[in-house]
């Protein structure tokens, strides 16, 4: 293929997928016999659920966060 066929894609690893527990069933190998082993796929739709749930939880300790320093930032202006 020319430069201009080329596309980039982006993704993630399989192999390192499947090292995380509670992701590993999102990972699946061919079922070619002539590829056995070697061709791994992702389930992208399972994985979005954990994407949003990591989302999430990083957003509340940025809010615990922000607020752990408007109140040490009120504070120190008391002193």
């Amino acid at each position: 293929p020319t430069q201009t066929e080329r596309r980039r894609e982006s993704g993630f690893i399989a192999q390192e997928v499947e090292q995380i527990p509670e992701l590993a069933h999102t990972v699946s190998q061919s079922e070619d016999e002539e590829r056995s082993g070697d061709t791994y796929y992702l389930d992208y739709t399972q994985i979005m659920a954990f994407q949003v749930a990591a989302i999430k939880e990083l957003h509340k300790l940025v809010q615990e966060q922000n607020e752990r320093l408007l109140a040490l930032e009120s504070s120190k202006m008391t002193v």
